[in-house]
């Protein structure tokens, strides 16, 4: 998706002056800092709805929202057994390997 939109860009990128002045001196230039505010940013973004189409656009951000929906965050606060069991594993495998 980086490769293609950097492609997409140098090829029938905006060639506006005042835009590209624009984009020079903006100051939003921070990463978010979660997923869901990576999301918004995403679905704001009219260049990439454009050089995704715009069926695309929406599919792959709905697609992210499932994903990030799906994060620690809603699967509860409570360690189930099996995640015992394998860091148990995990770190055994670890300790081994110094032997």
């Amino acid at each position: 998706l980086t490769f293609y939109s950097v492609l997409k860009t140098m090829t029938a990128g905006p060639l506006d002056e005042k835009l590209i002045e624009k984009n020079r001196t903006r100051q939003d230039r921070i990463l978010p800092d979660n997923i869901q505010d990576a999301i918004q940013n995403f679905e704001k973004d009219k260049w990439m709805a454009e050089v995704m189409g715009e069926r695309i656009h929406r599919k792959y951000a709905e697609i992210k929202h499932m994903v990030a929906d799906r994060s620690p965050k809603a699967l509860g606060s409570r360690v189930k057994m099996s995640e015992v069991l394998f860091h148990h594993e995990v770190t055994n495998q670890q300790l081994w390997s110094f032997f």
